[in-house]
């Protein structure tokens, strides 16, 4: 019994460290999209300025361009990185979590059967207690 107690501990402290680790990627996550979402304002920004002056649009089309297409894609890689990560950390934590049940399950079943037991030990002890107040009385 107090191994099966110890596993279930340590098992829910696996559980419990992935879903510490999913929340931090998912926040490394949002914290990626938000970049990404600043980094478009910024390029509509650039845009705007590259068509209203001629020397802007140079430079826009000189580098920038190149270097936004360049951005765009680190970016979005390393979105699709974090979320294949957080997916799999996803799998393991419903894998750990399966096995805590498995674990919580079979606490439970030997719980009961120690309780069946030891109903069956008290109802054995009243039915001899009965009987022999019963042959008391008759004697």
């Amino acid at each position: 019994m107090r191994g099966l107690a110890t596993l279930i501990r340590a098992q829910r402290w696996r559980v419990d460290a992935l879903r510490r680790a999913i929340g931090a990627l998912e926040g490394h996550a949002a914290e990626r999209r938000a970049e990404a979402g600043r980094f478009e304002v910024e390029v509509i920004e650039e845009q705007a300025l590259a068509r209203d002056d001629a020397v802007a649009r140079f430079a826009y089309a000189g580098g920038y361009a190149q270097a936004v297409i360049a951005r765009r894609a680190e970016l979005a890689q390393a979105i699709a990185g974090m979320d294949a990560e957080i997916a799999e950390r996803r799998r393991d934590l419903a894998e750990q979590f399966a096995e805590l049940k498995r674990y919580e399950i079979v606490r439970d079943q030997r719980d009961a059967r120690a309780a069946e037991e030891q109903a069956r030990r008290e109802a054995i002890a009243a039915d001899e207690l009965g009987l022999e107040l019963h042959r008391r009385r008759e004697d």
